[in-house]
């Protein structure tokens, strides 16, 4: 049976931690990389450096997590680089307005707010409206008391076919409108 005196075990304790805050200060350096890159949109690939190989002057051993820091910053790197920059920033809000509608558009969705004072079937007019020009609902919101109604409706458009999606979702709008003023 072997045994190990104390001074061997506390050696390789403190070599074990000085290689876990080596692979610790190897993927913070790659974290910041990445945000930097994410931030200011640069098209360089990501690379982190290699874990140092002597801490206070004794060799750093090779361990699994060493290694598989290495693999994972490997495939970081390689990813980034097959898939380019960092993903495009989202698309503005576009915000038109009438009496009772608000079409905030961002990309394919917008966000739709209709108030009108209470009559009966016009919600169900507004989503025969969403219905007829394809433009499906993520999420509603319906608030009404007994003199007026709201609603608030996240819309994203699939497939645009010969209209842009501000185009689709502005002819939509105004359909409502003309709903909602009969």
């Amino acid at each position: 049976m072997w045994q190990a005196d104390k001074a061997t075990i506390v050696g390789e304790a403190v070599d074990y931690i000085k290689t876990l805050e080596g692979t610790i200060h190897m993927l913070e350096k790659l974290k910041m990389e990445r945000m930097h890159t994410q931030q200011f949109g640069a098209s360089s690939s990501i690379v982190a450096p290699a874990p140092p190989s002597m801490c206070h002057g004794t060799p750093t051993p090779q361990t699994r997590e060493t290694t598989l820091a290495n693999t994972v910053n490997s495939w970081s790197a390689q990813h980034a680089m097959e898939a380019g920059s960092a993903a495009p920033p989202p698309a503005p809000f576009q915000t038109w307005s009438a009496p009772n509608i608000t079409l905030s558009v961002t990309g394919n969705e917008a966000f739709i707010g209709v108030r009108t004072s209470r009559q009966p079937c016009v919600l169900t007019k507004v989503l025969s409206v969403l219905e007829k020009h394809c433009i499906d609902i993520v999420t509603m919101s319906i608030s009404s008391d007994q003199n007026q109604s709201m609603f608030y409706i996240q819309a994203r458009i699939g497939a645009v076919s010969t209209m842009t999606v501000e185009d689709k979702y502005k002819a939509a709008a105004s359909e409502m409108l003309q709903w909602i003023a009969k």
